[in-house]
């Protein structure tokens, strides 16, 4: 990091005060999605800022969510926001745009070539995502297309996104995730899990439905690799997303624990397989010395 960026970053939780104590949150939020921290942005135009838009006092704000938010300026004065590609795999949460709205930040995007592209909140019209699907594939033809399309939105204060609210009220819109895996590095046929059992419906409430894309892909170097593309729940609702948490980690801990098996079974079977063929080699070679020693003792 720089030295002028490491001093912008270091200046966070000393302007994150200054803001609190003079009123000011509305315009350090605002700076701080300019610095490409959106995300941490947006979550605390939910904690600290009313419905109104109005500050929040910080004593009207849960312990659990002070720590957390001060955790996350932390993390914000460590890290330099990505201004360029590095590595292999893109994740952009969109902050819902319709399809229409979004694509010229798609195809930006998708120019870059990365071998796995994630986006969140994409917001496409009910009933559409067959359709969808086969037009981005036909935008991108490096790249697999796969969509998982859900029915409910978060709200945080802006009134964008209420509008857009309003749509879902009259069933026009759908909110989605969209994975994007290219050709070059993966075979074409991944297949789509369930992430979740039946009885795990009703505590995850809207997260069970298109909320979470999870494939099984394979490379072709025949290496299996599971993506799992999350749209994670609003910060208000921290119950869900311990929830969803939990229930992942378990799916992955299960998937790696599978793999594993997997792996030893082909190897038990490939160590098998080599010791059958060692026992014919010997069977053969014993068979062509006793027929030669047979010839042998009949000419003498």
């Amino acid at each position: 990091m720089g030295g002028s960026e490491s001093e912008i970053a270091g200046s966070l939780v000393r302007d994150f005060w200054t803001a609190i104590e003079y009123g000011g949150v509305r315009e350090f939020l605002a700076g701080l999605r300019n610095r490409g921290h959106r995300l941490i942005a947006r979550w605390g135009e939910e904690i600290l800022l009313e419905t109104s838009g109005n500050q929040e006092t910080w004593s009207s704000i849960s312990g659990w969510e002070q720590w957390q938010w001060q955790r996350a300026l932390e993390s914000c004065q460590k890290w330099k926001p990505q201004t360029s590609l590095t590595g292999n795999v893109i994740s952009w949460n969109l902050v819902p745009l319709h399809l229409s709205a979004a694509l010229p930040y798609i195809v930006q995007t998708m120019q870059k070539g990365a071998a796995v592209v994630l986006l969140q909140e994409v917001l496409i019209r009910k009933g559409t995502t067959i359709k969808v699907r086969r037009e981005l594939r036909k935008m991108f033809p490096m790249y697999e297309c796969y969509i998982a399309a859900g029915s409910h939105v978060d709200v945080g204060n802006d009134e964008n996104v209420r509008t857009l609210v309003e749509e879902y009220a009259r069933d026009k819109a759908q909110i989605t995730v969209v994975t994007f895996l290219h050709k070059r590095v993966f075979q074409t046929n991944a297949l789509a899990r369930t992430w979740c059992k039946p009885r795990d419906l009703s505590a995850l409430e809207h997260m069970a439905q298109g909320r979470v894309l999870w494939l099984e892909a394979k490379t072709h170097d025949n290496v299996s690799i599971s993506i799992v593309n999350v749209h994670q729940a609003t910060a208000k609702r921290h119950d869900l997303q311990q929830q969803v948490t939990l229930l992942l980690r378990a799916m992955i801990d299960a998937a790696l624990t599978q793999r594993r098996r997997r792996e030893v079974t082909s190897t038990r079977h490939s160590l098998a397989m080599a010791m059958l063929s060692l026992q014919v080699r010997y069977m053969t070679r014993w068979t062509r010395f006793s027929r030669t020693s047979c010839i042998q003792r009949m000419e003498h």
